[in-house]
């Protein structure tokens, strides 16, 4: 058995429509039930295909899994259209404008959600041919992010010092871990400041003093350790470190949704009563438990603003 053999597109317009819903099943159900607990029966009952369709264009369920590993990898690239050609438009920014189309794409989905593809890793392992699959499919997501990080070298926005494709790993591995790790906590702030980290770690060495010495400006989230636009880099501007004179003030935001929320709707109302609001810092996260449950959350924040230039 090839990977070809698994991945053959059918010559007809019929044969690909039923080859597609048998693989689109396939996919649906080992992304929510995992491969093991899906079985060909499941896969023929969801796509309301027959068996003999199905071992027309596959040998089997490991050809099955080799699709369906093909069908998440392009689930996930067609969910970044980052990674394709380059925007006619501020070239610099396209590093962050791909990772500001993730985070909101979780954050207006209602997400995190887990990565299609990643969350069938720890499940083809004890099958080289999946492994060795599975493999392939995240070096082709890699190399998307090399290309884009070659084209930042270009236009200055990337170090240009520093391999693209060793740098894309990291970021990748930044991506997924955040995912994780969103999931676990069910909180974006996590996937947010991943997100982040990734995009400082590409940028040229150059940048890092000014980077350090730009934290305490701009929005700042729950770890502390960046500012909105390391977690949302569709915003066009870098932070500035000006000639300014800050004050703060602490207030407490509450939600009965979540911590991201308490944090938003503190620094909302903040900035209806104080102009120039600028940065925010957690302090303390504290909450009510109602019969087992979290009822509400409390945020701590100390919440920065300018103080106005009186000069004429």
């Amino acid at each position: 058995m090839t990977t070809e053999q698994a991945t053959a597109v059918p010559p007809t317009e019929r044969g690909r429509r039923t080859r597609e819903a048998i693989v689109d099943a396939a996919a649906g159900l080992m992304e929510a039930r995992g491969i093991g607990a899906t079985g060909v029966g499941d896969v023929l009952r969801v796509s309301g295909t027959g068996k003999s369709q199905l071992y027309h264009y596959f040998r089997g369920k490991r050809d099955l899994v080799l699709a369906v590993i093909d069908r998440q990898l392009e689930k996930v690239l067609a969910a970044q259209p980052a990674l394709g050609d380059p925007p006619g438009d501020a070239p610099g920014d396209e590093v962050r404008a791909w990772a500001a189309s993730i985070y909101e794409l979780h954050r207006d989905g209602g997400g995190p959600f887990a990565c299609p593809l990643g969350v069938l890793s720890g499940q083809v392992d004890d099958d080289p041919v999946w492994r060795e699959h599975q493999a392939a499919a995240f070096a082709q997501w890699e190399e998307r992010i090399a290309v884009l990080l070659r084209r930042g070298q270009r236009d200055g926005g990337v170090d240009p010092s520093r391999d693209a494709g060793e740098m894309a790993v990291a970021v990748l591995a930044a991506l997924q871990g955040g995912l994780m790790l969103a999931r676990v906590h069910r909180d974006l702030h996590v996937l947010a400041t991943a997100l982040g980290a990734a995009v400082d770690h590409v940028r040229p060495r150059a940048a890092w003093g000014r980077r350090r010495a730009a934290r305490h400006v701009g929005v700042r989230g729950r770890t502390g350790t960046g500012s909105t636009e390391d977690r949302n880099p569709s915003r066009a501007k870098e932070p500035r470190v000006a000639d300014n004179i800050y004050r703060k003030t602490e207030v407490v935001g509450t939600s009965a949704e979540s911590v991201d929320e308490a944090i938003r709707g503190a620094v909302r109302r903040t900035s209806e009563t104080l102009r120039q609001v600028s940065w925010f810092e957690v302090k303390e996260i504290r909450g009510h438990v109602e019969n087992g449950e979290v009822g509400h959350f409390q945020v701590t924040l100390d919440i920065g603003f300018a103080l106005e230039d009186t000069k004429p």
